[in-house]
């Protein structure tokens, strides 16, 4: 098995705690520099509560507690786990881990526990391992353990930390329910947890004698060899408290509504392997007494179907995404209802509402002291399902007995589900009477006589942040806290809106007065909803907190000039990036966190003239180059355990590892990942060759290539219907090809592979032949989006420019063509409605060639329209598209291009001999900005530019550039 080779980094700690009330303490914000990991010992094991474990969403402690005498010299912890992990020293948190990881190239973290141990004292070091056990856009589903190692020195001793079981203690995290739902069809489970499960086990003083040794698993070369983490660990600082944040709205519960539910697991739900029907359902009955013949409004129900006595029962509103209004018309005495409802994720949850004032009773029996509430048919098989209970008439006539030995499952009050996301958007609430500063939450106080029922703190954050909430509280005895988290509030103010794919909440059980609660994993949080249910007494915020986990960059990069709405939109981008980057350039930090490949490279890019940072980018794109599907194909979003493969994403990745070794001028991810970049073109070659012209037909799964419900070119997906006829022979997608085979040329020239740089240069001067000859429309005077000719988009020509493609007869007509094309963003002049020309991810693709095209008066225009339309919406960082979704990210780091744009071409700082920086060259490329100042990140510093303009003339105030670098006008 290979191990990578990689880039040199330096290393980065956490440090020191900052503590909250009572011991329970935030997290480590100061980073600690030059720490070495320590080798990994023989005797290290990976360890588990068990030899052999597999499963969903596996929580295991352990501990290992250990007397210290003198002085500590030295105390490096070295620790990895499949697939996550937290680490408390002595009750404290020290982090969370590891990075992202393909299991074939594991990375361990490092940590210098110093600042955390207490000399001449007992301590404990604990650990929560957490196996994901399920499919998400962050992991690869693999099996769980835990290994960890190094050694405490002090003047008296050397304690040995190495994982094996006769140091570590393990037992089954009880307090974390195995079964909860996933934060979102890309992420892992939420949080349920249960304070009467909870042991204390992070104290020095908690009797551990109950608890068994850690067991050493069965499989120790599960995972590839390990390899020191090469990125810092993130930083956790307070979220900063702006005056412009809107005050807490303290919102009365009220209890209108008794609710029912059952939950049913279906692990091979989000599991490629396995496809549901759409057919496929639960089925689900009970009997509703009423006391005589009447109509019932306001029935909430999930999603799904529903007969009521043989008829039935359509939904006269749709409250929200999860919540359906029925009306039942009732017959005196025990009415019989049936229902079906279709598996969405993972964990089904299903609901149902009764108003309190309908004095209606549910059994199952037919019995009013009977708890059985449901009876359901199990998860059964699809051949099961299709074989038995598909040909069932619907609804299934009452007392039926199921086929093919299939029992019903019975749904005690004790078997209810556990939905925070649900149960939030069902709440009634009464008027708000009180409200409060953020800053003022300390030792904030809730009357149980002002709110009796119960009642829900609203948060506005501005723009989604990852972080933790960390709570302290009293008074909680009993109660119920639900932590719901959103980018979309509803109209009325109060309730947000997840969605049946993205339901991102936590559930908190109280059984004692005290509870002091972080999640298992950092949120995405605009909108936060903390809701405290059954309360008996009044609750008191004891201490709270939100800690961002961010990648721990500093802004080096800055921009302003004489319009103040590029100023804004370059800030709104600025902030959207800095948000997105964690252990990965994620898409967003909210709905999937996924690595996707399009997004990493806009990414990088953005950080090129913010941070400058290189150690992120190279990270992603070795574990891009770790994840050829079963084609040969990089995959569009990794680590991930599907075959999620998008064509021309694959082709966006070799531009990747091209721009890096540009950037930086290390050629090592060239050289490990040179196979894998000629297997992913191999793939693009065979469909070349299946034509004469070499060029690529974008419909081949339509013509009986693979199938996938993933692949396929995506191009700029979100335009109006009718503008861009992607269909067949494709334009963009040949061009796309191009310009991945003149970065392969380039590289293989740089590996010292002529033959191999020949061969690209030719096959990629073959394709530019066949589009200039076949895609060119003389007529109109531009390139047609394919043989057809009916089309001809600003794309295309944009592509056709970005890959060498147009010649200088063509130029002028090209950009007469794109500037009447590019007018405006929006096809009714003003907004979104009508559709939109361009999407802002596509738009880093054509800004490129607009700038390349001199077009940059068309470029500007297009900022000032797209991003000035984000601004006028009030939105703080760049949303994933121009329309409004209820199911798109408001904070997606692939539309904020403008910020490498503006900074690249209106401060005009280019680096034209990369990956040799010892020369910049300074040519402003505007007609619009009369002034401009900033600074763009260099290897050794920042390069500084001012300028005005005079007339026409530009005249520079002044250039700044790091010692030995010559500067260029």
């Amino acid at each position: 098995m290979r191990r990578r080779k990689f880039i040199g980094y330096t290393s980065v700690g956490l440090g020191s705690a900052i503590f909250l009330p009572n011991g329970f303490a935030a997290l480590g914000k100061k980073g600690i520099e030059n720490i070495s990991a320590q080798e990994l010992p023989e005797k290290a094991q990976f360890i588990w509560h068990a030899t052999e474990n597999a499963g969903r969403n596996q929580y295991v402690n352990f501990r290992r507690k250990i007397k210290l005498s003198g002085t500590i010299k030295e105390s490096i912890f070295n620790i990895f786990a499949d697939t996550s992990y937290q680490l408390f020293i002595n009750e404290v948190f020290v982090c969370q881990g590891p990075i992202r990881f393909d299991p074939r190239y594991p990375f361990f973290d490092y940590i210098d526990l110093k600042p955390y141990l207490k000399e001449n004292a007992e301590n404990v070091i604990s650990i929560q391992a957490n196996f994901f056990g399920c499919k998400t856009y962050k992991s690869i589903n693999h099996i769980p353990g835990l290994i960890c190692w190094g050694k405490i020195f002090t003047k008296k001793q050397a304690v040995d930390l190495s994982s094996n079981s006769q140091n570590w203690k393990a037992a089954i995290a009880l307090e974390r329910s195995r079964y909860t739902p996933q934060l979102s069809f890309a992420l892992n489970p939420n949080d349920f947890y249960d304070q009467s499960k909870e042991e204390k086990w992070k104290q020095v003083a908690f009797n551990d004698q109950a608890w068994k040794p850690a067991v050493a698993i069965a499989k120790q070369k599960a995972w590839g060899s390990l390899a020191k983490r090469k990125i810092p660990m993130l930083r956790y600082e307070p979220v900063t408290i702006n005056q412009s944040m809107p005050p807490i709205k303290v919102i009365p519960l009220i209890h209108q509504e008794d609710k029912y539910s059952f939950t049913i697991p279906f692990p091979d739900k989000l599991n490629d392997a396995v496809v549901y029907p759409e057919r496929y359902y639960i089925a689900y009955y009970t009997y509703v007494f009423s006391e005589k013949e009447k109509i019932v409004r306001d029935i909430s129900a999930f999603w799904g179907e529903m007969w009521l006595n043989g008829k039935e029962v359509k939904p006269y509103r749709h409250d929200t995404e999860l919540k359906l209004s029925l009306e039942w018309h009732l017959q005196e005495g025990w009415n019989y209802l049936f229902g079906k409802v279709a598996p969405y994720a993972d964990i089904l949850d299903f609901y149902l509402g009764i108003p309190k004032t309908a004095n209606l009773t549910l059994s199952a029996n037919k019995n009013d002291v009977s708890d059985v509430l449901f009876r359901h048919t199990p998860n059964v098989s699809i051949s099961a399902f299709t074989d038995f209970l598909e040909a069932l008439p619907l609804p299934y006539p009452e007392g039926v007995q199921l086929p093919g030995g299939i029992e019903w499952l019975e749904v005690r009050q004790a078997n209810r589900a556990e939905n925070p996301a649900f149960e939030s958007c069902w709440d009634v609430y009464g008027a708000s009477f009180e409200s409060f500063e953020i800053q003022k939450i300390q030792g904030k106080r809730f009357s149980i006589t002002d709110y009796p029922s119960g009642f829900a703190l609203l948060f506005d954050l501005e723009y989604i942040r990852l972080c933790y909430p960390i709570l302290k509280a009293s008074g909680t005895k009993g109660s119920y806290i639900d932590f719901v988290y959103c980018e979309y509030i509803d109209d009325d103010q109060r309730h947000l809106k997840p969605t049946f794919n993205y339901q991102s909440a936590d559930r908190v059980k109280c059984t004692e007065d005290v509870i002091a609660y972080m999640p298992n994993q950092p949120r995405g949080v605009r909108y936060m909803l903390i809701t405290f249910r059954g309360i008996s007494e009044s609750i008191c915020i004891e201490s709270f907190s939100l800690r961002k986990a961010t990648y721990p960059v500093v802004k080096k990069g800055a921009f302003k000039c004489s319009d103040p709405l590029l100023n804004r939109i370059w800030e709104m981008c600025a902030l959207t990036q800095a948000t997105n980057m964690e252990d990965a350039y994620v898409d967003c930090v909210g709905r999937e966190r996924g690595m996707y490949i399009r997004d990493t490279v806009i990414q990088y890019h953005n950080n090129l003239v913010l941070f400058g940072d290189q150690l992120l980018f190279q990270r992603c794109m070795e574990l891009y180059g770790q994840s050829l599907d079963a084609s040969g194909r990089f995959r569009a979003v990794y680590p991930n355990s599907g075959t999620y493969v998008i064509a021309d994403f694959a082709l966006n990745a070799v531009e990747g590892f091209w721009a890096q070794y540009e950037n930086t001028g290390d050629q090592s991810l060239l050289e490990n990942f040179w196979p894998e970049m000629l297997k992913n073109i191999a793939w693009f070659n065979n469909l070349s060759d299946a034509r004469a012209d070499y060029l690529l037909d974008a419909d081949w799964l339509k013509k009986g290539g693979e199938v996938s419900s993933n692949d396929g070119f995506a191009g700029d997906s979100c335009v109006v219907d009718g503008y861009r006829d992607i269909a067949g022979i494709n334009c963009e997608f040949s061009c796309t090809y191009v310009i991945a085979l003149r970065c392969l040329s380039k590289a293989a020239n740089v590996l010292g592979k002529p033959t191999e740089a020949n061969a690209f240069k030719k096959r990629l001067e073959k394709v530019s032949q066949s589009i200039h000859a076949l895609l060119w429309d003389a007529k109109k005077g531009c390139y047609s989006d394919n043989l057809e000719k009916r089309t001809h988009s600003a794309q295309a020509n944009l592509f056709a420019l970005r890959a060498g493609v147009v010649d200088a007869k063509q130029l002028e007509s090209v950009k007469k063509h794109i500037a009447q094309t590019l007018r405006c963003i929006f096809v009714n002049g003003y907004d979104d409605k009508a559709g939109v020309y361009m999407s802002p991810s596509y738009a880093f693709y054509l800004f490129d060639g607009l700038y390349t095209a001199g077009l940059e008066e068309t470029a500007e225009n297009l900022m000032r329209q797209g991003w000035g339309f984000f601004l006028a919406k009030g939105y703080q960082t760049t949303p994933e598209d121009f329309h409004d979704s209820p199911y798109q990210s408001l904070c997606h780091a692939w539309s904020a291009s403008p910020v490498y744009y503006l900074s690249k071409y209106i401060l005009g700082v280019h680096y034209t001999k990369a990956p040799d920086f010892s020369e910049v060259l300074i040519k402003p490329q505007t007609k619009s900005v009369q002034q401009a100042e900033g600074k763009v990140p260099h290897p050794k510093g920042v390069v500084e530019v001012k300028w005005h303009r005079e007339k026409a003339q530009i005249v520079f105030d002044y250039l700044k550039a790091p010692e030995g670098v010559k500067v260029v006008i």
